[in-house]
């Protein structure tokens, strides 16, 4: 038999005992297995965890041949432990060869694959199984407690989605409902052996209003429709801290029915069932290995100046950060929208954006980095003056410019070209009013010189020989604290 649907309107969770969701008899669901071309991705994105940036363009793999196919389930075991290996491609969809037998029938789109294991809903019930791949038998089976099932709370685009599994870089995760929540999204974190809930938490946003939801690095994110062929990953919360934030992350509905998105955390891409199709989305994410920390200076907010802001897993933004020149000054975060010059200043106290303004005519996302990359073309900085930016511009033809910011309206106030270009230093910060280069990210030696400074009350750029160290071999941010005299901060992992 095979698992399918037809989904009544949008929104519209009544009338949903469709025949095609019946099954006559006891009958088995079946389960393909197959081998496909999935891109890895680059060594820089396996590291770490962190926030969700953008999502790439869907990538086609295969087409379902028959009217069964247009709703499915595929995935890849990032942990696999079984004789499978995570290459393997396994697919719920249609009757076919080669395939597994599964003893209960499936209830819609929402399993999951983890270290060897299924984990799907039964048919008609809030149970959670674990089907183990290696000995074809149920390893485990729990009810979800109080979870709605067949119906009672959807996504909006029906299909018995009450009850969806995830996992991400930590493990199992269960995203539902139940009466007491009225319907809006719960998510536990499961016990992968067991299926114990292990904690819970209650969101703000109704199941039934959103597309579909996806975990990465413990923050679920939800999809707007499952239709539009241009919507947005709009919601995010982070069970670290129990915040959550509005989003408007492109996601693109290609074939404009998406009836299941899943992250795969080895392949660091989403997963889903668009309308007949396999599809796959780059899932671009600040990892761990690239970061920003920093105190603030001058801090006028209530956090005050012992506080200590990351952006790689714990801060949320209501628009993507472009790489890693964040700055904090005066109880404001300064960053750079991801995919634009524009400068955004974000407003601790209030949570909310209070300026926004284009950097006139500077390289963005990729034109004009640091030797690292990482898109690192604008780095706001701080020193016992304000607020600079360090970056480039075409009339520059790649060498650095240094500007001077308001830190309420982000206006430029004065700039300065120099004669050293962007792209031969790994990074550089500015101490009263003086711009020093790191030569090196990543020198062997674990040594990397301060050899070359550009004052702007002199323009005078003497070179100096000071030697500081790269601890970790591979360094992609420094700033400096000029509350905190003769100190840089860094963020610095292994190669």
């Amino acid at each position: 038999m095979s698992l399918m649907g037809r989904p009544t309107s949008q929104g519209n969770t009544g009338g949903l005992r469709d025949p095609a969701w019946e099954f006559s008899g006891p009958g088995f669901q079946e389960m393909k297995a197959e081998v496909t071309e999935v891109p890895a991705p680059l060594p820089e994105d396996t590291a770490g965890c962190g926030q969700l940036l953008s999502v790439g363009e869907p990538l086609i793999h295969r087409k379902a041949d028959t009217i069964a196919g247009k709703y499915g389930v595929w995935m890849q075991d990032p942990d696999a432990v079984s004789t499978y290996g995570p290459n393997m491609v396994w697919r719920i969809d249609t009757v076919g060869s080669d395939v597994l037998l599964l003893p209960e029938a499936v209830e819609s789109t929402g399993a999951a694959l983890y270290r060897g294991s299924l984990y799907y809903q039964r048919r008609r019930s809030r149970t959670i199984v674990r089907y183990d791949l290696s000995s074809e038998s149920i390893a485990a089976r729990r009810d979800l407690p109080h979870a709605g099932f067949h119906g009672q709370f959807p996504y909006s685009w029906g299909g018995y989605t009450d009850i969806d599994l995830a996992v991400d870089e930590s493990g199992l995760w269960a995203v539902y409902s139940t009466s007491k929540a009225k319907g809006a999204i719960v998510i536990s974190k499961l016990d992968p052996d067991s299926l114990e809930v292990k904690r819970s938490w209650q969101t703000s946003i109704r199941k039934n209003s959103v597309a579909n939801a996806f975990i990465i690095c413990g923050k679920m994110y939800t999809v707007a429709s499952y239709t539009s062929p241009n919507t947005t990953v709009n919601y995010v919360y982070d069970t670290a801290s129990g915040q959550s934030k509005a989003v408007a992350i492109p996601f693109k509905n290609k074939f404009r029915y998406n009836s299941m998105i899943d992250y795969n955390p080895a392949q660091k891409k989403l997963l889903a069932w668009d309308n007949f199709h396999m599809i796959s989305y780059d899932a671009d994410t600040i990892a761990g290995k690239y970061g920003v920390w920093m105190q603030d200076p001058d801090a006028v907010s209530t956090y005050g100046p012992n506080m200590v802001w990351r952006i790689d897993t714990v801060l949320l933004l209501p628009e993507a950060v472009e790489s890693t020149g964040a700055a904090l000054y005066r109880g404001s975060l300064y960053y750079q929208r991801r995919r634009s010059r524009t400068i955004v200043r974000y407003d601790l106290s209030s949570e909310s954006i209070a300026a926004r303004r284009d950097l006139p005519h500077a390289g963005f996302h990729g034109q004009f980095p640091y030797s690292w990359g990482g898109y690192t073309d604008i780095d706001l900085a701080v020193d016992e003056s304000g607020l600079w930016a360090v970056y480039s511009t075409s009339k520059a033809k790649g060498a650095i410019v240094i500007s001077k910011l308001d830190p309420d309206s982000l206006e430029v106030k004065r700039s300065w070209q120099t004669s050293i270009r962007k792209n031969s230093v790994a990074n550089a910060f500015i101490i009263c009013g003086k711009m020093s280069r790191w030569a090196s990210y990543n020198v062997a030696q674990h040594t990397s010189p301060v050899n070359y400074v550009y004052a702007q009350a002199s323009r005078a750029s003497p070179r100096r020989g000071h030697t500081l160290q790269n601890e970790f071999r591979y360094n992609s941010m420094i700033d400096y604290n000029p509350a905190q005299e003769g100190n840089l901060l860094a963020w610095e992992t292994s190669p």
